[in-house]
């Protein structure tokens, strides 16, 4: 079972609902040549096949966590109030859910968010011991890995396990792999790599977690910063609106929609949400001045870690050239003649988009489905 936030699909045809594309697309698709996929993309259902399309938000998100999103903005709570409960209702979450038979995959970007969750679930640990905590492995990716180290000793981690993945050669090798975009992103994607999804992947690879996903459990978190600015921004009660639905309609709900491993994302829980659409409290300052002091009211000395900035990676020439390559030798290309100007950087980009779309037809060409213009 997944908890994330994440896209549905449905194929319109036969009624087929799943989160991973490559599930609904039956036997034959016809190319929907308008297509366009920007990073956010509010109330828009269609996809790159006429076939296919993305189910509404208000149908797709469970029901439980849909009602609480909607409930009236009554209860006052200051911002040490609003910090307590939101704390104590993560924690309850992962409590519930975690399982000390699974091995549990914990990302850690050393951002603010990351630092609330694996804080939480030390303290977990400390109350309940080495049993239930069972089989962990911290994992980071990219520039943000320097500071992990430092962040989850100060946390009172005892020697974790923990992996950073560097952005290099293998990275580059196996998350630009024209067969693996088809899962890896689900889909047409504007960005070309699923870092969270090939991070399982990688981990995979080097043997350091099992590969049966069903004995695996992932948590990311993800949608701290978005969760807040919705509250800040909300007025009346459109705390669903501002959250739930920004943010069902975009990328990452699409690559969490692409995890078959059990992918829970915390505050993304009834009462979380809940306590989230009810409150009404004055948290000032953007969301990351909110998340900062959140991270101090938990532990002072972890305020102080600086997070390393985000960078766009840069392609190695020969990556690059195969990409290219891949491309120009697709069935896609080949029947639309499209010219598109490619990229290097790692970043939203349409040659992303137009690669991605070929990626993805190739292998359904492979399994058989019969692709029309």
């Amino acid at each position: 079972m997944t908890n994330n936030l994440r896209l549905i699909y449905r194929n319109k045809l036969t009624g087929k609902t799943s989160p991973q594309i490559y599930n609904v697309t039956g036997s034959t698709l016809t190319l929907n040549r308008t297509h366009i996929k920007p990073q956010y993309f509010p109330d828009k259902h269609d996809t790159m096949f006429n076939e296919v399309e993305v189910v509404p938000y208000n149908e797709a998100i469970p029901k439980n966590i849909f009602e609480a999103s909607q409930t009236p903005r009554t209860v006052r709570r200051s911002e040490a109030e609003f910090f307590r409960d939101l704390k104590q209702s993560i924690k309850d979450y992962i409590y519930k859910r975690w399982n000390p038979d699974k091995h549990h995959v914990i990302q850690h970007s050393s951002g603010w968010d990351s630092r609330i969750m694996s804080i939480i679930i030390k303290q977990l640990h400390q109350e309940h011991g080495d049993i239930w905590l069972g089989d962990v492995t911290f994992v980071c990716w990219g520039y943000e890995n320097k500071y992990v180290p430092k962040i989850l000793s100060l946390e009172g981690w005892k020697s974790p396990h923990y992996v950073a993945l560097d952005k290099d050669d293998f990275y580059f090798q196996t998350g630009l792999d024209h067969n693996y975009a088809c899962k890896g992103l689900n889909g047409a994607s504007a960005y070309p790599i699923n870092n969270p999804e090939w991070a399982l992947q990688a981990l995979k690879h080097l043997k350091v977690i099992p590969f049966n996903d069903k004995k695996i459990q992932i948590y990311a978190a993800s949608w701290f910063n978005e969760a807040i600015r919705a509250l800040q921004q909300s007025k009346g009660n459109d705390f669903n609106k501002r959250f739930l639905k920004r943010y069902y309609y975009c990328h990452n709900a699409q690559f969490g929609a692409s995890f078959i491993t059990q992918f829970i994302q915390p505050i993304y829980n009834t009462e979380t949400i809940r306590l989230f659409a009810e409150s009404i409290v004055d948290l000032k300052g953007n969301d990351t001045a909110v998340r900062g002091r959140l991270v101090s009211s938990m532990n002072p000395l972890l305020a102080n870690v600086v997070r390393y900035d985000h960078n766009k990676p840069i392609m190695p020439q020969k990556y690059a050239y195969r990409v290219k390559t891949d491309y120009l030798n697709s069935w896609y290309h080949k029947q639309t003649k499209k010219a598109i100007k490619p990229t290097i950087e790692i970043k939203y980009d349409p040659w992303w988009l137009e690669w991605s779309k070929a990626a993805f037809i190739d292998a359904l060409i492979e399994r058989g489905v019969d692709i029309r213009i």
